[in-house]
């Protein structure tokens, strides 16, 4: 719960995001049912998030989707988005 103490809301025009959203889906790169999570990808993306972190391994959090969602950033006027699981920003002491 600590880390929430940092979190900051992201200011989005929602017609950017979907504007972006339907790219996405229009590429194949998000599955077309899959809305929601497009919509995580773009309010990170147009928020100027550093880090995206999710669980989604099959439509988010993977090689693939990673590379193709930084193609259409970069494509649309964004930069690439780093996409990473919960393990892979969280530190464990001993």
């Amino acid at each position: 719960m600590s880390l929430l103490e940092d979190m900051r809301l992201l200011d989005v025009d929602d017609s950017e995001a979907e504007r972006l959203a339907t790219a996405y889906l229009r590429d194949g790169v998000i599955p077309a049912p899959e809305v929601e999570d497009a919509r995580h990808v773009v309010y990170a993306t147009v928020g100027r998030a550093d880090v995206l972190v999710s669980l989604n391994l099959r439509h988010l959090a993977n090689e693939w989707a990673v590379r193709n969602i930084g193609v259409v950033n970069l494509r649309e006027g964004y930069q690439p988005l780093s996409i990473r699981t919960l393990e892979e920003v969280l530190t464990y002491e001993d």
